[in-house]
């Protein structure tokens, strides 16, 4: 299995609010932040999260929110990069489908 690096990038499929509101209403992980900017402390280590500007992927007539999210894991160990994002991941997901 490929280790994830320093520094990457992934789109979630959320506006900037409902990014906040879900952060705030998670009890998974603690964080500190503003609305630009979370740190989440995972297995003693940090995750430096930077959000993108709002965006909207269209289809059709649909407008779906999307934003880019700048994930920092320097300051992680490499054997808990894995498992912090799935823990991310399961915390954001949407439903659907």
């Amino acid at each position: 299995m490929i280790d994830l690096p320093d520094k990457t990038s992934i789109e979630m499929g959320f506006s900037r609010l409902e990014f906040n509101t879900l952060l705030h209403a998670q009890t998974a992980m603690s964080f500190t932040g503003n609305g630009d900017e979370v740190v989440f402390f995972y297995a003693g280590g940090e995750i430096k999260v930077c959000l993108g500007e709002d965006d909207f992927r269209r289809i059709a007539s649909w407008k779906i929110p999307k934003m880019k999210v700048d994930l920092d894991f320097t300051n992680l160990a490499e054997a808990s990069r894995r498992p912090f994002m799935k823990v991310l991941l399961k915390t954001f997901l949407k439903g659907g489908g």
